[in-house]
């Protein structure tokens, strides 16, 4: 799995310029032409900050290029225009003016102050420790990239390129002896010189993959080796400067987080947050995020916390559950792996809490739907295998039937390889051995794993059984890094996030036990029938109270002349005005 995040954070490295100001850029899509979305939203520049971090505590980067980095998107960030502290849903890299319609949403609003959170104390952290830990690790993850595309070269061309396994054996051999914590050699040094320019003098077309791959992860061997060093140097010579530095980010960073007001999202007679505000019609959106399971789950705690919204708004989050195995999971939206695990990349969920089990029942049920299709697993919002006139791939939320309300979850089978990394935070062994049939699909790419595949029978051809959306977006790729790397190292960012004396005094939130009793009923028919779904037997809906399913239902009817309502016992009910039915 840290190759696979490696190969991920090469994205951010490549696309990250100062043509786009050093912020992400929302997406890059292959074909029909190499083509980079040249925008980029709140969410996108906080994963993008998150694995900044990651990449150092890898070993990729070093303390003072992350430095760099952190200091290069923090002052883009104060160039952009705000409202009530909140950055709007999306901007211009290249200009970095706000896109029209000009609008705040409230879930990116949340992921990025709590990702700044993290960013606040990780720093902080450092201050004390300069120096990356796992230098020799990120070293030896480049060596194993490298000598991968060195003997996919050789293959190709039949060219055996001796020199250049010779130097990459040598390396990794060097850094075998070498302990995580010493300073690198002279001699290793040279040698990843000595690599480059071996790499570099290799002749080949232009265009060859392989080649300019080699090339990549040579460079990036001698630059990680070069970087260490900085850090020594650094560490002996300018340490006081070093540490006004990161004390400024953390600064920076957490006044950037306290400055969103919340409080105008707030719906108070829903007591609920708003899923965002539109500046040009000088709104809330009348829609609001209501259910527990959700993405807004960090804007809500978060919200919370910095006291811009009352505690009561975390229980009138909806909590309808469905029973799996011999538990019961919360239901979300569109059954998706971005909802349930998205927060848990900085929220921690307590063991035994609502929140864990839930987390744990629906890997596990995304896991058998794959197996029952036959397919890989992790079926979450992506791309698919449908363009515009402008042959940009169209987006969508996708999910397991039974686990969502949104209807129709059963037309359409798109995996997402993000939606794995996320589901290592709770099952490492299941995701890496996901990571392997996704690879033998061809679905692995130069910046990691490809956006999706998409097994719908509808947007296929007769010939084929999938097709690969060949494109990378930013979002997903920042959650596969952190993902990743909080299932490598002890769950550090969510460590860090929980840092903050105003989380940890709202810890108690994320504690909620699983509740004993449920009521059910049968989920919608139609997703029992859909073409592209395997069976879901035993899948229920549920409500919150006790469930007499042996006895004949107890009903309670009030009517008046215009409006009746049936309730029975079970918490089922029914309401129509006049000739209206209101629910059902």
């Amino acid at each position: 799995m840290r190759l696979a995040a490696r190969r991920t954070w090469r994205f951010f490295e490549t696309f990250v310029t100062p043509a786009d100001n050093m912020l992400p850029p929302d997406n890059f899509q292959e074909i029909p032409k190499p083509t980079i979305a040249h925008r980029t939203s709140p969410t996108n520049i906080g994963l993008y900050l998150l694995s900044a971090i990651a990449a150092r505590d890898f070993g990729w980067a070093g303390t003072m290029q992350t430095v760099e980095r952190l200091e290069a998107a923090l002052g883009a960030m104060r160039k952009l225009p705000r409202c009530m502290g909140h950055f709007f849903n999306w901007y211009g890299t290249r200009d970095l003016h706000a896109l029209d319609p000009a609008y705040i949403s409230s879930v990116d609003s949340g992921n990025l102050a709590g990702h700044l959170i993290v960013l606040a104390n990780a720093c902080e952290e450092w201050v004390a420790a300069p120096v990356a830990p796992d230098t020799r690790l990120g070293m030896v993850d480049a060596v194993r990239l490298a000598r991968e595309a060195a003997a996919g070269l050789s293959r190709r061309s039949g060219w055996q390129g001796c020199p250049i396994h010779d130097l990459l054996a040598r390396i990794d051999a060097q850094l075998g002896e070498t302990p995580a914590t010493a300073t690198l050699s002279p001699t290793l040094r040279g040698l990843t010189e000595e690599a480059a320019r071996a790499a570099r003098d290799i002749p080949s077309p232009g265009d060859d993959e392989m080649s300019i791959d080699l090339v990549f992860w040579t460079e990036a061997l001698r630059n990680t080796a070069a970087e260490h060093d900085r850090d020594q140097i650094q560490l002996a010579d300018a340490a006081n400067m070093l540490a006004a530095r990161l004390k400024a980010l953390s600064s920076t960073a957490r006044e950037m987080a306290l400055a969103m007001n919340f409080a105008f999202l707030y719906d108070a007679e829903r007591k609920l947050l708003s899923i965002g505000y539109s500046l040009e019609d000088n709104r809330l959106d009348t829609c609001c995020y209501d259910l527990l399971a959700s993405e807004a789950r960090l804007a809500s705690l978060f919200a919370i916390a910095k006291g811009d919204v009352p505690t009561r708004h975390w229980f009138c989050l909806g909590r309808m559950a469905i029973p799996l195995g011999t538990g019961s999971a919360l239901i979300s939206w569109s059954g998706s792996m971005f909802e349930y695990l998205m927060p848990s990349l900085v929220m921690c969920a307590p063991p035994g809490s609502l929140l864990e089990q839930t987390n744990r029942l629906v890997v596990g049920r995304q896991q058998s739907y794959g197996k029952s299709l036959g397919i890989p697993w992790g079926i979450s919002e992506s791309a698919y295998n449908a363009r515009d006139m402008e042959f940009t791939y169209q987006y969508s939320n996708f999910g397991v039937p039974g686990l969502g309300l949104k209807r129709g979850l059963g037309d359409s089978v798109v995996v997402a390889p993000y939606a794995t990394a996320l589901a290592a935070m709770v099952d490492p062994q299941g995701a890496r051995r996901n990571y392997s049939r996704l690879t033998e699909i061809g679905a692995s790419g130069r910046y990691g794993f490809y956006e999706a595949l998409d097994f719908t029978r509808t947007r296929l051809s007769d010939s084929e059984n999938v097709e690969i959306v060949r494109s990378f977006m930013a979002h997903h790729q920042g959650m596969t890094i952190v993902a990743i790397a909080n299932t490598l190292h002890g769950g550090k960012m969510r460590e860090r996030f929980h840092r903050e004396p105003m989380i940890q005094a709202s810890v108690f939130l994320l504690q909620e036990r699983v509740p004993r009793n449920v009521a059910s009923s049968r989920p919608m028919t139609e997703e029992g029938g859909s073409p592209c779904s395997a069976p879901i037997s035993g899948i229920r809906w549920c409500a919150g109270a006790s469930c007499q399913r042996l006895q004949p239902p107890i009903m309670l009817a009030l009517s008046s002349r215009h409006y009746t309502r049936v309730q029975a016992a079970t918490g089922a009910a029914y309401s129509c005005r006049r000739d209206l039915a209101v629910t059902r």
